[in-house]
């Protein structure tokens, strides 16, 4: 299982953030996904970087994404205990990861 990070900018894509969430769902690329911010997500997917980038192409209609291949060993940040627990893990975790509390 490969873990990814997709960032793109919601103000310069026509594609809602409910829209790309639903593309991302009905895709059958993606298995798991997690939000940490606006604009940025955390996936886990079977695909190479090529097709999953691909996929990404066609979702954003020539607006800019970044995609990035995220070696866990790589990665690094301010998350929850279980966003990294979920990160790391070579497959897919049983649980939904909660949205980090605010405040």
């Amino acid at each position: 299982m490969n873990c990814y990070i997709l960032s793109y900018n919601p103000f310069e894509t026509k594609l809602s953030p409910n829209q790309l969430l639903g593309w991302i769902k009905e895709s059958h690329k993606v298995y798991q996904w997690y939000s940490p911010f606006i604009g940025t997500y955390v996936l886990k997917s079977g695909e190479n970087i090529a097709v999953l980038s691909e996929f990404f192409r066609t979702a954003f209609d020539g607006a800019p994404f970044l995609l990035t291949h995220a070696n866990p060993a790589f990665v690094s940040g301010a998350q929850t205990p279980e966003v990294w627990t979920w990160i790391n893990a070579n497959g897919l975790m049983e649980y939904a990861i909660p949205a980090p509390k605010k405040g």
